[in-house]
């Protein structure tokens, strides 16, 4: 059974990773939240492939991290495929060394494109997942937990919407039907389409959401009990 390796710092990508790739058939998953942990971790085997947060949390971003664990893999013999992700492609891409097997990819990657790279690698035969394992709210919590910039589009049936979050703040949501603001949002959020998410450079129309997320999800939350309980 082939062993994946996730080296990840920041919890909610910790959780967002783990959650897309559990749904691989015929794949261990070892996670790690630091370098040391990865080292530990290798003695299960030589993993399929390694997925390896650059920033490693705000005082341990320099790269004398990435170059212990490669030395660590080089010591074990070890060449395998990996994945860097960072949330500051321009100040770390320069670290990572060009190999045909490392690639480097700027937070927010796409988890489906995640999940099937890593599917390909494992030689999985099911059928690559379709969907996003990303639903609206996952996209929502960590956008503006990591302050970015997104638009969320989404799609399905008769509803079309757009959730637009700037530099980590709830701006807008509308859909076709005319809805706007957290109407918007409780709509698009209760009928969990299917998903695209981009980055957003500069807003798209007025902002029409005032709350902050936190309060905006905790009422949708609140509104989707009412409605499970009638």
């Amino acid at each position: 059974m082939p062993l994946v390796l996730v080296i990840e710092s920041d919890p909610i990508w910790r959780y967002s990773i783990g959650c897309a790739l559990s749904t691989i058939p015929e794949m261990q998953l070892g996670v790690a939240l630091d370098l040391a942990e990865a080292a530990e971790l290798l003695d299960l085997g030589a993993p399929a492939l390694a997925i390896i947060d650059l920033d490693l949390g705000a005082d341990d971003i320099d790269a004398p991290n990435m170059t212990q664990f490669l030395d660590e893999l080089l010591v074990r013999r070890i060449n395998i495929p990996t994945i860097f992700t960072t949330v500051n492609l321009s100040r770390h891409a320069s670290l990572v060394p060009a190999q045909p097997n490392v690639a480097v990819k700027q937070k927010p990657l796409s988890l489906s494109w995640l999940r099937d790279t890593v599917a390909t690698r494992c030689e999985s035969t099911e059928e690559m997942y379709d969907g996003t394992p990303f639903g609206i709210l996952d996209y929502v919590q960590l956008a503006c937990s990591e302050l970015y910039s997104v638009e969320i589009e989404v799609a399905q049936d008769d509803l079309r919407g757009r959730i637009q979050i700037y530099r980590g703040e709830l701006w807008s949501a509308r859909t076709s039907s005319e809805l706007e603001g957290e109407d918007a949002f409780f709509e698009i959020a209760h009928a969990n389409p299917k998903t695209r998410c981009t980055t957003l450079q500069s807003p798209r129309g007025p902002k029409n959401i005032d709350r902050v997320w936190q309060h905006v999800i905790m009422d949708y939350a609140r509104k989707l009990d009412e409605r499970t309980a009638s």
